[in-house]
């Protein structure tokens, strides 16, 4: 009998473990892919000193934890180019309500359509940034210095 109850105990905490695992599911960092059901970064270089990031977080991501996720990967791209600090030029924050498309059909009846796979667009907010980087001193006040915003995630 004492055999029993310590597996009953054992199955009652690996099910609770189980459950706590799926429950808490921690931050995505790294780049979007169909994966990660679209969360995580992507960037576009725009010119040698600038470019343009997009972060898409869960719906329940905080504000400032999307800006410091996004801001990490700024960060990333300014050290890994050879610079050193840089400024935030545009920002813009969507919160994804649908992923639906309109468009008109032979008979003239507006339709829409979802396009998304995976996770809801719905539970996800994103992130646009542009940032130039530079090198050297003096630099702007405004300016972010790109070892002190990566490596505190190392």
């Amino acid at each position: 009998m004492p055999h029993l109850f310590r597996f009953q105990t054992l199955g009652f905490t690996l099910t609770a473990l189980v459950l706590t695992a799926c429950v808490s599911t921690p931050d995505v960092y790294g780049p979007a892919t169909d994966h990660a059901a679209g969360v995580g970064y992507s960037d576009t270089r725009i010119e040698d000193d600038r470019w343009r990031i997009r972060y898409t977080g869960r719906r329940t991501f905080s504000k400032e934890r999307l800006e410091a996720l996004t801001l990490r990967r700024a960060g990333e791209l300014t050290r890994r180019n050879g610079y050193e600090w840089f400024i935030v030029v545009s920002r813009e924050e969507v919160n994804a309500k649908t992923d639906a498309r309109s468009f008109m059909s032979g008979s003239g009846v507006n339709r829409r359509i979802s396009t998304s796979m995976g996770a809801s667009p719905a539970r996800q907010r994103v992130l646009r940034i542009e940032i130039i980087a530079g090198r050297g001193k003096p630099h702007p006040q405004d300016a972010y210095d790109a070892d002190a915003i990566v490596v505190p995630y190392f």
